[in-house]
């Protein structure tokens, strides 16, 4: 009696295989975009919620934990050349107003800003 290279038990062994296989990859990939939906939906909240701007408390918690703190903090900022000069100067302003809320919120009392165009 001679075996039959596509038989019947070959086929369905083979299609168990690759049910199988298909259902791991689809289960993982739904727990993989789930899991992204959820921490990108909980970071949006939590930026929201916990924006820096909103209170002071927040920047002075997170720095309590710190050993030390630097007595002065000099930052240098890069003027765009390409871009229109009114939205790029206000962009720059807005980072430095940014810079020394937070400079004010942690406590650090010295903060010095440095831009090579002036």
């Amino acid at each position: 009696m001679s075996r039959s290279r596509f038989g019947v038990r070959r086929f369905l062994r083979d299609q168990l295989h690759l049910f199988v296989f298909t259902s791991i990859h689809f289960f993982f990939s739904l727990y993989i975009r789930i899991r992204q939906a959820y921490h990108g939906v909980r970071d949006r909240i939590y930026s929201v919620m916990y924006y820096h701007h909103r209170t002071p408390e927040i920047i002075a918690r997170d720095v309590k934990a710190l050993k030390r703190l630097p007595k002065h903090l000099s930052v240098i900022l890069k003027l765009e050349d390409n871009v229109r000069n009114g939205a790029e100067l206000e962009r720059l302003v807005s980072e430095v107003s940014d810079i020394a809320a937070w400079c004010a919120s942690a406590g650090i009392p010295m903060l010095s800003v440095y831009e090579k165009t002036g």
